[in-house]
């Protein structure tokens, strides 16, 4: 399902080029479960933008679903757009929203029409246990149904 090969990525800090990444490579298949580990400024989290397609500015191949991914920046908007999900440490949920509107949010930029997104939408929530919770705001929620809620927002 990913492939990334070769991956090279380094930073330039005022006189110090800085190697974060060096030649990795591996390939994820569809259902495996993988965990990143390292020490602080192994390139953990270099590797996850890039993989991301959130960084363009590396050496090396990625392949998703078996198609080689172009760095050509509205292809990656796109495959971000339709094929990937971030659930972030911080959950980044909307504060201002509700959690109906924080899961409604991405799929507004999928041109779903209003009443397949309404539905989507209800049936997630349900499916995560917040249907008590719809309308209210993230920082009306414990820390788990935050998290649950940016689950949800990843469709």
């Amino acid at each position: 399902m990913l492939k990334f090969s070769n991956i090279v990525k380094s930073y330039k800090t005022g006189e110090v080029v800085v190697d974060a990444l060096k030649g990795v490579s591996t390939e994820i298949k569809k259902g495996e479960t993988v965990a990143l580990c390292g020490p602080s400024g192994s390139g953990k989290s270099t590797l996850l933008n890039i993989c991301g397609l959130l960084d363009d500015d590396y050496k090396g191949e990625i392949w998703l679903a078996g198609k080689a991914v172009s760095k050509d920046k509205k292809v990656m908007t796109q495959i971000r757009r339709e094929k990937l999900g971030f659930i972030f440490q911080r959950y980044n949920l909307i504060p201002v929203m509700s959690v109906y509107e924080n899961v409604e949010y991405p799929l507004l930029m999928l041109n779903m029409n209003k009443r397949e997104r309404m539905d989507k939408v209800v049936d997630i929530i349900n499916k995560v246990g917040l249907k008590d919770h719809i309308s209210k705001r993230p920082d009306q929620l414990s820390g788990g149904q935050q998290q649950r809620v940016a689950i949800s927002s990843i469709g």
